[in-house]
């Protein structure tokens, strides 16, 4: 197997990927490549890639991409990015009648059939049932809720968090030159996403801790922690910051939980668990203390 493709230039993104001329093949790539033609196969239209934010699912509609027009270079694919706020970022068409190039569209055309749509992002509208669609994009409950009325057709797959040997090997093969000690600074902080594992730019590293942090402080009792772990707290601001989803998989059912995103998360929230629980136990004793009189 390939351990790095080349990223295909031109393709509409959430996040434009800036890494490398090349991205890094994660051994689940081909399996959920597999995995996703499968399901198209046996009747699902609609695909939803998705996982905690900042593992590469914009990476792996590159991959896909790249994969898929390599073995079916008869079909016309239409690929698009959408924003946080569902606005159509970019839209462009590959058609192999028109000599094998993008083409750039104002918005996302409905076609009718043999049409694979590739979205990277949450889109305002869905294409037609009669062709094929895969969204890569972060949790959003509202629009799963939304796809669930396609229920026959629709199938959501989970993609699984790096773990640290492979963000070490993928510096290595990348050749992006981070420090083994930086790396594993990062890993102790963010967890397995590479997206603050391989970024150059210490502003964001610091604009990233900065989210955190003001995320923790935001916790202020027993019940906002365990908002976190059953996923009703505020999305952008609390739990794509402070979790990751713990994914498994086991004969094609997808189970997902949420789980704190790294080691210094969990010892910080522990923390400032426990002088919460030590000033509850005070307020107690008080409490006790002036009923007993």
């Amino acid at each position: 197997m390939e351990t790095v493709f080349d990223v295909p230039s031109g393709l509409p993104q959430c996040h434009v990927y800036k890494t490398s001329p090349r991205a890094y093949v994660r051994d689940c790539y081909p399996e959920y490549y597999d995995y996703i033609k499968e399901s198209m196969d046996s009747g699902k239209h609609y695909v939803v890639v998705t996982g905690t934010p900042g593992i590469g699912k914009s990476v792996f509609y590159l991959y896909f991409f790249d994969q898929h027009r390599a073995e079916h270079p008869g079909q016309r694919i239409v690929v698009a990015s959408y924003s946080d706020e569902k606005e159509l970022q970019g839209c462009k068409e590959w058609d192999p009648a028109k000599k094998d190039q993008l083409e750039v569209k104002d918005s996302l055309p409905m076609y009718e059939s043999n049409t694979l749509y590739l979205i990277d992002g949450v889109p305002n509208k869905v294409p037609n049932a009669s062709c094929f669609a895969v969204f890569f994009t972060s949790p959003d409950i509202k629009w799963f809720i939304r796809m669930n009325k396609h229920l026959e057709l629709y199938r959501e797959i989970y993609m699984p968090n790096w773990t640290s040997k492979e963000i070490f090997v993928a510096n290595e093969t990348l050749n992006l030159q981070i420090t083994r000690e930086l790396l594993n600074d990062r890993w102790q902080y963010f967890g397995g996403a590479p997206r603050f594992a391989f970024v150059s730019d210490q502003d964001s590293i610091d604009r990233a801790i900065l989210n955190v942090r003001t995320a923790m402080d935001s916790l202020e009792s027993v019940e906002d922690v365990f908002r976190c772990f059953n996923g009703t707290a505020d999305p952008q601001k609390m739990l794509h910051r402070l979790m990751h989803y713990d994914v498994r998989q086991m004969r094609g059912v997808f189970d997902r939980r949420l789980k704190l995103a790294s080691n210094y998360i969990a010892y910080e929230i522990q923390e400032k668990l426990n002088q919460s629980l030590d000033a509850d136990r005070k307020k107690l004793m008080m409490w006790l203390g002036g009923i007993g009189k």
